[in-house]
């Protein structure tokens, strides 16, 4: 009898070793998620030379998908707006990006999306 409640904490030990195990995974998974989606803005506004609009270089706590809003000027006085929809891979293996750009010449927003391209 004894020897079976021996056994019965032992799996119950396991148990919840394994959910804190599993409770760690999931908060490691959520901030490299994290980081990457941030790190994917940063790279962005620095490559593009652009100026972030409504605070949207700031991406919230727990989001695997961001959207970037970047404004400035080309060459040429030509207005530039950046629209980059982010989503992180779940095994964070890198982000996916979606990017729409609106300028006063359609040449400019072209250039602008071959160079990321």
């Amino acid at each position: 009898m004894i020897l079976l409640l021996l056994h019965l904490l032992l799996l119950l030990l396991l148990l919840i070793l394994l959910l804190l195990l599993l409770l760690l995974l999931m908060l490691l998974l959520l901030t490299s998620v994290l980081r990457c989606c941030t790190d994917a803005v940063k790279n962005i506004v620095d490559f593009l030379g652009l100026q972030a609009c409504e605070r949207s270089d700031k991406v919230p706590e727990g989001k695997s998908a961001h959207t970037l809003y970047l404004a400035g000027m080309f060459r040429g006085g030509h207005d530039v707006l950046v629209r980059c929809k982010l989503a992180a891979a779940a095994d964070g293996g890198g982000v996916t990006m979606q990017m729409t750009v609106r300028s006063t010449d359609s040449n400019v927003s072209q250039v602008i999306v071959t160079t990321i391209a």
